[in-house]
């Protein structure tokens, strides 16, 4: 039982490989302290690894998208698909998306590209998003002007400062 009352844990990613080995006592274990866990997505697999998660386990629900360092795998064919997911009940958020210039593992056009175009996903489906930033503070900030009032969601992987902080609340 858990020590509090609507205990959620909107970011795990339960689906890595190192929780392989002992992935079911684990998930047992969070279902008896949580109400509800989002399970993220950060590419085509993990996506699908996801939804199948809240398929399984009604206090799971999954959050699916491309991660900015998998954003030059993006097709039109994984876009399409990542459409067809988010009409899924089980699917809470998109993410995680977003921008990283840290470990820059695309292109910043291509990791923008694909933000806007997700971001485009989340505002048809009306879905919350899940946004990566590292590093990339006034991309993320002018992707998410673009988007004011169409999608919400949180900011995940901040390293912001407080003014960035509060013009992304606006």
């Amino acid at each position: 039982m858990s020590l509090m009352q609507n205990l959620y844990d909107c970011h795990v990613h339960l689906n890595m490989t190192q929780f392989d080995s002992f992935r079911d006592s684990l998930i047992e274990e969070c279902a008896k302290c949580l109400d509800f866990c989002i399970n993220v997505g950060y590419n085509e697999k993990s996506s699908e690894e996801s939804l199948l998660l809240a398929y399984k386990h009604p206090f799971i629900k999954a959050a699916v998208g491309l991660h900015p360092s998998y954003a030059s795998q993006a097709d039109q064919r994984f876009l399409d698909r990542l459409s067809k997911m988010l009409l899924e009940e089980e699917v809470a958020a998109l993410g995680e998306i977003g921008l990283d210039y840290y470990w820059m593992k695309a292109p910043p056009d291509i990791q923008k590209k694909v933000f806007t175009e997700q971001m485009e996903l989340a505002a048809q489906h009306k879905k919350p998003v899940i946004i990566h930033d590292r590093e990339s503070h006034k991309d993320t900030i002018d992707i998410l002007k673009a988007f004011r009032g169409r999608v919400r969601g949180v900011l995940h992987s901040f390293s912001g400062d407080r003014k960035m902080a509060h013009t992304a609340m606006e």
